[in-house]
């Protein structure tokens, strides 16, 4: 996952696309993640990103698709996926 610190809102890419990112306070974790044209920035990609209380990374959401990845910790602070889909694929 990525963090503002010292990135860039928008990349243009050399094909054209722009790739577009924001973040939410107060960490300033990545909540979405858009590549598209400019007239319509998630045409390509558009994913959005949720974080649990410590900044944990908890969910990806492809907002084209409505498909979803969660994502639970051990007691390690290990990542094990846990959903997948609305399947379950494993538990830590």
């Amino acid at each position: 996952m990525l963090s503002a610190r010292r990135a860039t809102p928008r990349w243009s890419l050399g094909n054209g696309l722009v790739q577009d990112w924001s973040y939410a306070t107060p960490m300033q974790r990545l909540s979405r993640l858009q590549v598209g044209a400019s007239s319509s920035p998630g045409l390509h990609v558009d994913r959005s990103y949720s974080y649990d209380a410590v900044g944990n990374g908890s969910s990806i959401v492809d907002n084209r698709s409505s498909n979803s990845q969660s994502f639970d910790y051990d007691h390690c602070d290990r990542t094990c996926p846990t959903k997948r889909r609305g399947r379950s694929v494993g538990s830590c």
